[in-house]
């Protein structure tokens, strides 16, 4: 059971049925054959809102998860992530974002989403580097520009530099490097707003930064809920495990490891607090989750590990054929 275990995650097997179920559920939603059609949905920069037609959210939403799935293959391989090459978390990643209906929409968190892995991959090349200034520039004006279409992502500012500290590259240089960073963005946007004769809108993101709604979970809808228990059922055991995997793990991923566990934990308890922004928050979530319930699988410390991803692909079965089971749901 193992062995055929280990064969699969090591095969293109996962990747190739990720991208297929990707294409079929998400080809389906845009054919009006599965969930509900699209319609237009607003995006706000500023306080300006922008609507953006279905048409446009059926071409650059794919496009967005496609560039995220590579950029997540790209990490992976950089970083030499895992001690043996694999398709698997790739593959997890495309069949968890065919499944979530709620993404297919355009979000400011689909769009943020390689903006902030572009980010983290900038600050994770920064491995015992202390003169590695434009990296901590570019890795920050990134989560400052995310910040503008989702404020909320300035909350992770000061997890990125504990991350820099845990990757022995946070010096009072780079510290200074990181401000200008967060500065850039807004100071272009600053300038713009001048000219356009609209410089009151500047605070609108600082405004909804501090504003917090109240815990509601009614406001979740039912795939979202199927989503957040598949995404605990994912993360849960890869993140209890970890530490008996770091001996598979080099050094320098092992730090990797840590800094993208401390952002998990951060926008996971902001998504507990505020449940209304589970959707802009759950693509960075399930991306970090891949990586962990992979490096769980592939250590070989968890003898249940063929059991579980049996489990894992029952849950998956109900988790997607959810417009078939949900006019049945008693709530």
């Amino acid at each position: 059971m193992r062995n055929f275990l280990e064969q699969t995650l090591r095969s293109y097997f996962p990747l190739i049925a990720g991208v297929l179920l990707f294409i079929i559920l998400w080809g389906g939603c845009l054919a009006g054959f599965w969930w509900k059609p699209l319609t237009e949905t607003t995006l706000s920069f500023f306080g300006t809102i922008v609507t953006v037609s279905p048409l446009t959210q059926s071409i650059v939403s794919p496009l967005l998860y496609v560039i995220s799935a590579y950029l997540l293959f790209r990490t992976i391989g950089e970083f030499q992530l895992f001690s043996t090459r694999t398709h698997f978390p790739t593959g997890l990643f495309f069949a968890l974002v065919a499944g979530a209906s709620f993404l297919l929409p355009l979000r400011a968190g689909s769009i943020c989403l390689p903006i902030m892995m572009i980010a983290a991959y900038m600050l994770m090349t920064t491995y015992q580097q202390h003169d590695s200034i434009s990296e901590y520039v570019i890795a920050f004006a990134l989560v400052s520009l995310a910040s503008i279409l989702f404020p909320k992502w300035l909350l992770l500012v000061p997890f990125f530099l504990i991350g820099g500290g845990l990757l022995q590259s946070l010096t009072p240089r780079t510290f200074m490097a990181a401000l200008i960073g967060l500065i850039i963005p807004y100071w272009i946007s600053a300038g713009m707003l001048f000219l356009c004769d609209d410089i009151s809108s500047f605070v609108v993101p600082f405004q909804q930064l501090i504003q917090f709604d109240a815990i509601k979970y009614q406001s979740l809808t039912l795939n979202e809920i199927t989503a957040g228990a598949l995404l605990l059922l994912i993360a849960v055991p890869g993140i209890v495990l970890f530490p008996s995997t770091l001996f598979a793990i080099k050094e320098k991923a092992r730090v990797c490891y840590q800094f993208l566990l401390l952002v998990f934990v951060a926008v996971f308890i902001l998504a507990l607090l505020q449940p209304t922004l589970f959707a802009d928050l759950f693509p960075l979530l399930m991306t970090i989750a891949t990586l962990f319930v992979t490096n769980m699988l592939l250590s070989g410390k968890s003898r249940l590990g063929g059991v579980y991803l049996l489990m894992l692909i029952i849950f998956y079965l109900v988790y997607i054929s959810q417009p078939l089971w949900e006019p049945l749901k008693p709530f």
